[in-house]
């Protein structure tokens, strides 16, 4: 009788330890850095939504950071443009695009303080932009489409961040930033030259995760999408309340700045995602 309940007593103890065994999990974490078009991603990290379904949230300072953290390995997904899903593809092969974001229609901008005629006749062009991201790609449309010699600039990463503080300078300049990193640029002088819509320069966002970490997390890869879509419709029905929340981060000094940023991107779009990354693959 006594090994019976002894016994009874060692199942207890096992299915009590085993069910803790389940309940201990890695939260997946999850990279996004200050852009316009992952503001519902912010908004939903303000209100906790992440960490309450076991998503870890990492607020990088740039899109080449985040790359960075996903080439080491230090996050699970991450929200990035094209440029970054090709460059991360090269370390997994399996990497996929799980859910399109939005598409930039002009929120990706090169701004200068000369026209372009005198771009062409300097010398010595200062380039400042994130290097390792999209920037590269549109500087480099731009500086053949005008048939600006690389030669006669000069490359100098900056992280994003730094835009909102940055200053007339008397050199030919350019700047390659995205929204809302340009808030203060046009009001001390510079001027928009280009943007990727004006270039013909498709640049989409989206959520990037290997088809092997998609596949073992089902459940989460579901979640983190219907948190979006839930934080997006926020946004589009109380944009108001979703400002005051996000703001705090993303710094903007009027709420029609917010607005006018908003425009420059499209949630929607009748190109498919997949039809995106296809067009990307044939690069």
């Amino acid at each position: 009788m006594k090994s019976r309940y002894v016994l009874q007593f060692f199942i207890l103890i096992v299915f009590v330890f085993s069910g803790c065994q389940k309940k201990i999990e890695e939260p997946t974490t999850f990279a996004a850095n200050l852009w316009i078009g992952y503001a519902p991603l912010y908004y939903a990290y303000e209100k906790d939504w992440l960490r309450q379904n076991g998503i870890k949230f990492v607020a990088t300072l740039s899109l080449g950071q985040t790359l960075k953290y996903y080439k080491k390995g230090s996050i699970d997904i991450f929200a990035g443009t094209n440029y970054e899903y090709k460059e991360a593809k090269k370390v997994k092969e399996d990497l996929q695009a799980i859910k399109l974001l939005d598409i930039s229609k002009g929120g990706d901008l090169i701004y200068s303080n000369r026209s372009i005629d005198e771009l062409k006749r300097s010398k010595n062009i200062d380039i400042y932009e994130e290097v390792n991201s999209i920037n590269s790609l549109l500087i480099k449309k731009f500086l053949q489409i005008y048939k600006i010699k690389e030669k006669n600039t000069n490359l100098i990463n900056i992280s994003a961040e730094k835009f909102l503080k940055f200053k007339m300078r008397k050199n030919p300049i350019l700047l390659v930033t995205y929204k809302p990193n340009d808030q203060n640029l046009k009001k001390r002088g510079f001027r928009v030259l280009d943007t990727a819509k004006s270039l013909n320069l498709t640049i989409f966002d989206a959520l990037f995760v290997s088809k092997k970490y998609a596949q073992e997390h089902q459940e989460k890869i579901a979640k983190i999408k219907k948190i979006f879509d839930k934080a997006l419709q926020i946004l589009k029905n109380n944009p108001q309340e979703f400002y005051k929340v996000i703001n705090p981060r993303f710094n903007y000094k009027h709420y029609d700045d917010f607005v006018s940023d908003l425009k420059s991107i499209s949630w929607e779009s009748n190109r498919s995602l997949n039809s995106l990354v296809a067009q990307e693959e044939t690069k």
